[in-house]
């Protein structure tokens, strides 16, 4: 025997409209890390990259879709000039190797460096970046 309450709502159904997220290609992917990791490191540069003098790297990181590899957006003080020069560069590993490859895309001071980050055009850039030096890890792999 079936009882039917009339306090039951009859479950919706879902359709492929309303499951399926729109699909993101792999330019779109990094681009939204790009933007979500130079924010980032901008936040933390204001707060832990002195105006002068050596200091701890501080960096993000990121899968590469579609590869095994690794990029990772990095800030660190200039090595030729450590007392007031910092360096943003792209680097990007194989997760599985010791394969590393890497590119300085900025040398400046710090407020050189922010205003660099908080550059929306500089994205295309380092985007470009990321897709040649991963393209190239997975060469030599």
């Amino acid at each position: 025997m079936n009882i039917i309450s009339k306090n039951i709502k009859t479950p919706h159904i879902f359709t492929n409209k309303e499951v399926k997220k729109p699909m993101r290609t792999k330019d779109e992917i990094i681009d939204l890390f790009i933007d979500k990791g130079t924010e980032h490191l901008a936040n933390r540069a204001e707060r832990e990259v002195p105006e002068n003098g050596q200091f701890t790297h501080i960096f993000v990181a990121f899968d590469v879709p579609e590869s095994e590899n690794e990029a990772i957006l990095e800030i660190s003080h200039n090595p030729l000039d450590p007392k007031t020069k910092r360096n943003f560069s792209v680097n990007v590993h194989r997760k599985v190797s010791d394969m590393f490859v890497s590119q300085n895309l900025f040398t400046g001071t710090k407020k050189e460096m922010l205003e660099y980050l908080k550059n929306k055009d500089i994205q295309t850039n380092i985007a470009s970046s990321v897709k040649e030096l991963s393209a190239s890890v997975d060469e030599k792999m």
